[in-house]
């Protein structure tokens, strides 16, 4: 009797996955009209009723885009963490990030790349959702290109909880339109 609600749970996974990316995918992080900051993060319109969250990560000194993180609440209390970077990926290895305090790591999962760019995600549970709410910063990691070292970076949390919050308050705001 559990496998039919486990695949019922799978293809909920995977319709939320695909929402995500291509949200993430057809949302451009210059659309300032259609953007809001919320401390680090900052809430994008993606049109037809989808709205989420935005962070760019740059490296310090050069200001290069490492990566562009975008979370997508999907269900109850969880949501979907896409990472496109524009450097290339290392298929083979998974992206990860982790809370600086905590040993384990959450992995993506590559999805696509093409010549600009390259996809992972990840479904965060509510009670890893809710541990980044609680967070102050996570560092995220990916190999650029097989053999090299791993890229690994900062990322804000700040913003995140207001963040959500406006998300669920745009999209209920479209759908009323």
């Amino acid at each position: 009797m559990r496998r039919p609600w486990r695949a019922l749970g799978l293809c909920l996974t995977l319709s939320a996955a695909q929402a995500s990316a291509e949200a993430a995918r057809d949302v451009s992080p210059e659309a300032p009209a259609k953007a809001r900051r919320l401390g680090d993060w900052t809430l994008l319109r993606a049109g037809e009723g989808r709205c989420l969250l935005h962070y760019r990560a740059l490296e310090r000194r050069s200001e290069l885009v490492l990566g562009d993180l975008f979370l997508l609440p999907v269900g109850e209390g969880e949501a979907v963490l896409s990472l496109k970077v524009p450097v290339g990926a290392a298929l083979s290895t998974p992206a990860f990030y982790r809370h600086p305090a905590r040993q384990a790591v959450v992995p993506l999962a590559w999805q696509s790349c093409d010549r600009d760019q390259c996809l992972a995600q990840v479904r965060v549970t509510a009670p890893e959702l809710a541990r980044l709410r609680a967070g102050v910063r996570i560092e995220l990691s990916f190999t650029p290109v097989p053999g090299a070292a791993r890229l690994t970076f900062p990322v804000s949390l700040d913003g995140i909880t207001r963040g959500l919050r406006a998300v669920g308050e745009c999209q209920t705001d479209q759908t009323d339109q």
